[in-house]
Formats: structure tokens, sequence, C-alpha cells
């Protein structure tokens, strides 16, 4: 069988209570397919087992592809979603659900990538300015043209070009 190296103490003291033989070694490179990987991760890149174990593990001698993958995935999810408002909700949802439900395994991953995702979401809408799938200076520019008297947007003035080698003559247009 296998254990990780880190195991290995608490199956030593195990085993030494019964008379039995046992070898400890590292596994030989032809061995390598059949060696199981567990993956060791931190709080950030921990949600991510559960999209590269949906994929493939990487192999015994491999690398674990989480650390570089969480902050582009995380970032490009947000960059995708970027909503102050949609991103606040579902961090929000999601908080929820984690303290609620208090969710383990494959799901309890999921919960709390979406977390991140979600704040990634709003942050990312903040900096682009997009409440609710509304940007932030289109409202304002809605809002300042309501609040303008009619007298002051009864005309526009547009730019047009005659031809390329004169300068550009200016209409103004009666609404």
């Amino acid at each position: 069988g296998w254990v990780p190296e880190e195991r290995w103490d608490q199956l030593r003291q195990a085993l030494s209570d019964y008379p039995c033989a046992w070898e400890v070694r590292d596994p030989e490179p032809e061995e390598y397919p059949q060696v199981p990987v567990q993956l060791k991760n931190n709080w950030l890149t921990r949600p991510l087992n559960m999209v590269t174990e949906m994929y493939s593990l990487p192999a015994y001698d491999g690398v674990d592809p989480n650390g570089l993958m969480a902050p582009f995935y995380i970032f490009f999810f947000g960059f995708m979603f970027a909503d102050l408002g949609y991103g606040l909700l579902l961090a929000g949802a999601c908080l929820f659900i984690q303290h609620k439900v208090r969710p383990k395994g494959g799901f309890g991953q999921l919960i709390r990538l979406m977390t991140m995702c979600g704040v990634s979401s709003a942050v990312i809408g903040l900096l682009l300015g997009v409440l609710l799938y509304v940007a932030f200076w289109a409202a304002l520019s809605l809002a300042a043209w309501i609040s303008t008297p009619a007298s002051a947007t009864s005309r526009i003035t547009l730019s047009a070009p005659s031809r390329i080698s004169r300068p550009r003559r200016w209409y103004t247009v009666p609404l």
C-alpha cells in the first residue's frame, strides 16, 4: 500500500503493536503511474482541487497546477462576470450557505471557490463602474440629461467631413 510521508510515523506506531514485516521506500520511476496523488494546497488554492480532480490529477512526479491556476481562474471569472451588484450577491449567497450548511467535500470547495470569484467580480465591477449591468457613468449621464432644461438640449451639433482635403464642416441640427 501507499502512505503519505507526513503520516508515516502514525502508521509505524499503529503497526508496531503487530508482529508483521513491512518495508518503507520511495517509489521507483516505473511505479509512478500506480502511485496515488494527494494534492497539498493552501487556503487560496484548495478550492480549485475540485476543478483539477474533474479533469485529471497530475502524475506523481508532476506539478500541481492549482498554484498556477488559482489567481488566473479567480481573476478571469471576475473579469468575465464584472459587476459589483452580482458579485456581492454571489459572494453573499455563498457565505450564507457556508455559514448555515457548512458544506464538506467537493460542494464545500465549490462554495469557497464561488465566494472568491464573487469577491473578484465585485472588485472588478467596482473598478469598471458596473452595478447590476448598468454602467455608473451611463446612469450618471442619464441623470444629468434628465435634469438638464429642455432649451439646452434642443440642438445637437454634428461634425461631418465633406472631403478628405478640406477642413470639416460643422452642422447644427434642430431637434
